[in-house]
């Protein structure tokens, strides 16, 4: 049954104008399948609703847990060389809408800074996928990790790719001591948050620190698409 989930989620988002890959739709939907109601869901940068999607899939079909989806949903469209103002909202409430999870979505339409002053909810899942600038992926971090419950999941996408989110994660994540069972599936790198980091576990994120950076060397020197693949695949199964 989970199998014929994720491809009939596959074939809700795959159309949606975004950057997911089928691997991490599959770990964002799983996350929230697996969250216990002891916090929400809260997105950080939702677009036109891809990865909210793939969240509010696997909440329904966990604990129905919320999530709130904060985009401020102002940004610019390039068009023959020209950018222009594109507000994304309602094309955002039309794919919720229509792939039938709008019940359990709260859009806050507002930056994330200023979300995050007004938001005390406990967290379960946190998935942050906003600006990519350095200092503003290091804002998100300060401004909602410490809102996630103990044993609850901190998500980054874009985290191989861009300059913003590796470092932080590298940073923040893989070389701090509070977070385990830290996972990397394709531009996703996902951790748990712990009071208790025993010294097996710093080992541990040290040794995902090591392939995540040989995953980033990968991608600066252009390794062909085929061997890449191969190499997330055992990645993946290693993690499993």
């Amino acid at each position: 049954m989970a199998d014929q989930d994720i491809e009939s989620i596959k074939g809700i988002v795959d159309p949606i104008e975004g950057w997911l890959s089928g691997h991490e739709a599959e770990l964002l939907y799983h996350s929230a399948r697996c969250c216990t109601a002891k916090g929400v869901i809260v997105e950080i940068g939702s677009y036109k609703g891809k990865s909210t999607i793939c969240l509010a899939k696997g909440s329904q079909r966990g604990k129905n847990i919320k999530i709130y989806a904060i985009d401020p949903h102002e940004g610019y469209t390039e068009y023959a060389g020209a950018k222009t103002p594109s507000n994304t909202f309602a094309e955002f409430s039309r794919n919720i809408e229509k792939a039938r999870v709008a019940d359990l979505i709260v859009p806050i339409v507002d930056t994330s800074r200023h979300a995050a002053l007004s938001f005390h909810e406990p967290i379960e899942l946190l998935f942050i996928d906003g600006s990519h600038e350095y200092s503003a992926v290091k804002e998100d971090f300060h401004d909602w990790v410490p809102k996630v419950i103990d044993g609850g999941m901190v998500v980054f996408h874009d985290t191989i790719g861009y300059e913003g989110p590796r470092r932080v994660v590298n940073e923040l994540i893989y070389r701090s001591g509070q977070f385990k069972d830290i996972k990397l599936i394709d531009e996703i790198t996902l951790a748990v948050k712990s009071k208790n980091i025993t010294a097996a576990d710093r080992l541990k994120n040290f040794n995902m620190l090591i392939v995540k950076k040989l995953s980033e060397g990968a991608v600066r020197i252009k390794i062909p698409k085929a061997i890449r693949g191969w190499g997330k695949k055992i990645l993946k199964k290693a993690q499993d």
